[in-house]
């Protein structure tokens, strides 16, 4: 939900005014590549807290006084044998700890507190298996150093923990030869499905990385430091330089002159969308357009097909070559370096908007104060609402299209923080089918997690 994403971006933006805040090594980064900054770790539960919707105030910031109490189970590095039982205070970055879960802690000691690493790993032991596995291999003394990472498109991120963007985690380059040059001599691998490579049983000491894939180019040089007890990372990022070029026109032939473009990305193992990693490109005033420092992969091209609000022309989403439907989309496939040229893309004629009023109300039927909804069309946003007046969003969609519908309340009783107005309750997704007639719509807030992604991003067979 959109709303969510605003109210963290602008906790985060409060908080860094009065932070310095950096991570140094980036965050998840594996335990393994810095074993000197491990400091504390253990696998605990959180019996007990101070943190609640009104957390303790003061000069610094509020949430670097909160604390969690928490039950040793199974204890790595840096704690005593009697400290069964600790209070661990968070930090920025920190991570968020849960009562009663089951939590990998990573944490610094400060005299005798304990404090969250900034930028570290705490995290449900369900996601910590690696780090888990790792320790424990340390403690028992048969832990083998290795060198592993993965082979990326376009990608510009850290070496040591992939980032990944709004579209998700970078795509991999399958069945690349990845050569390593160290003390344990020249060492080759290659990389699987997903771009990922690893090679076992190395010697500490400091490696040299180079791929090669035609069409692709490496624009800096990498090298890998596998510390003693440790293991080796180098995620890398190889570019090419495709591009597509042609002309967009409207229905009745006209050049489609300043209209703003849409690329999506559908390589089957992502299904995300290229168009934010791009500059927003608009079409010159013959409707031409071009562009280029493209990844090889499949994609999809159109006008409205991610996000609508920017147009006032009541285009609706149009596919290459001319089409409404995605399914019925033209993929356009680009291999390293290739250059698609003279594409037409035609746009549906215009539509009239129709009226859709979204009543949100709480299971009480009471009306929220605050809420937000977003109406998707062709697994696109075409409209994000957050006006909500007297419990009604009025929505102008436009006739003939089926939207998925999602909203959510504001609950302003229940505050995580003392940064946040409240917790989001998100109503069940509502399916809107094309027509012409104005619709009311009641949509009740229940539930504490999103439900619009099943609805609108069904799962794929063999998706990751």
């Amino acid at each position: 939900m959109c709303a969510k994403i605003l109210i963290s971006l602008l906790v985060f933006s409060g908080l860094v005014r009065g932070i310095v805040f950096s991570c140094t090594p980036p965050p998840n980064t594996p335990l393994c590549q810095f074993p000197a900054k491990i400091a504390v770790t253990f696998i605990g539960t959180a019996i007990a807290t101070n943190y609640d919707p009104n957390p303790p105030g003061g000069s610094d910031v509020a949430f670097l006084r909160m604390w969690y109490r928490f039950s040793v189970e199974e204890a790595f590095t840096g704690l005593r044998p009697t400290e069964r039982e600790i209070v661990t205070y968070l930090s920025v970055g920190g991570g968020s700890p849960e009562l009663g879960k089951r939590f990998f802690v990573h944490a610094q000691r400060e005299g005798d507190a304990f404090r969250l690493i900034g930028c570290g790993i705490t995290q449900p032991v369900e996601q910590a298996a690696d780090e888990i596995q790792y320790l424990r291999a340390r403690l028992r003394g048969d832990f083998k150093p290795y060198i592993a990472g993965s082979v990326l498109r376009h990608y510009k991120g850290s070496q040591y923990a992939i980032e990944s963007d709004l579209d998700g985690r970078p795509r991999g380059l399958a069945g690349l030869s990845v050569s390593l040059s160290g003390p344990s001599g020249l060492l080759r691998v290659f990389t699987d499905g997903g771009g990922h490579y690893r090679i076992s049983d190395v010697s500490p000491g400091m490696y040299w990385v180079s791929v090669q894939s035609p069409g692709y180019q490496v624009p800096r040089t990498f090298n890998v430091d596998v510390p003693q007890d440790g293991c080796g990372i180098a995620h890398i990022g190889m570019f090419t330089n495709a591009s597509i070029s042609g002309v967009v026109r409207r229905a009745d032939g006209m050049p489609a002159a300043r209209v703003k473009l849409d690329l999506i990305d559908v390589d089957p193992s992502y299904g995300s969308i290229t168009t934010n990693i791009l500059r927003r490109l608009e079409t010159g005033p013959r409707g031409e357009f071009s562009l280029t420092s493209l990844p090889s992969g499949r994609f999809l091209l159109g006008v409205n097909i991610w996000e609508s609000t920017r147009y006032p022309d009541q285009t609706p989403p149009s596919y290459y070559p001319g089409v409404g439907a995605r399914a019925q989309a033209q993929v356009i496939e680009l291999q390293p370096n290739e250059l698609r040229k003279e594409l037409v893309l035609t746009l549906l004629p215009p539509r009239a908007f129709r009226a859709v009023r979204v009543h949100l109300r709480w299971p009480d039927g009471s009306v929220p104060n605050r809420g937000a909804m977003n109406a998707w069309a062709n697994k696109g946003i075409y409209l994000s609402d957050y006006d909500l007046k007297n419990g009604v969003f009025t929505l102008k969609l436009l006739q003939g299209v089926d939207y998925w519908l999602d909203a959510a309340a504001l609950d302003e009783s229940r505050k995580p923080s003392q940064f946040a107005r409240g917790t989001w309750v998100y109503a069940d997704n509502y399916r809107l089918t094309g027509g012409s007639d104005d619709v009311d719509i009641i949509m009740t807030a229940l539930f504490d997690e999103p439900q619009w992604s099943k609805a609108i991003y069904p799962a794929r067979e063999g998706a990751k």
